[in-house]
């Protein structure tokens, strides 16, 4: 009884005492009309722009290079990574902006990626 007893207490003593973990730093880029071998990074031996600070972030960390957008024009596209629902989702169809597609508005109770890191 008394070992489980002092199991316990170390148990609980040592979660105290660990330094918690850290929070994750993500670095989400995003760019329009960026081409596979646009930047050295993902391959592009005749990139003409420098772009060493992206090539070391991509280097010491994850590079995702398998994605697929759900609409052709950034603004939706951008609304479904932010949210993980498909734009036409919101309702808004209508026209706006000067393009017809930058008026595209979410509910501020929508659930973001944002959102969820902040909350960790």
């Amino acid at each position: 009884m008394k070992k489980n007893l002092w199991s316990i207490v170390i148990l609980l003593c040592s979660s105290v005492l660990l330094p918690a973990a850290e929070r994750p730093n993500v670095v989400f880029i995003l760019a329009d009309d960026l081409g596979y071998g646009d930047v050295k990074a993902f391959g592009g031996k005749k990139s003409k722009v420098p772009t060493p600070h992206f090539d070391r972030l991509c280097r010491d960390g994850i590079k995702f290079t398998n994605a697929h957008v759900t609409d052709s024009v950034c603004v939706p596209s951008r609304t479904s990574i932010m949210t993980g629902r498909y734009a036409f989702r919101f309702g808004k169809g209508e026209q706006g902006g000067p393009w017809g597609f930058i008026g595209l508005r979410f509910p501020t109770s929508q659930h973001t990626v944002g959102k969820m890191f902040r909350k960790g």
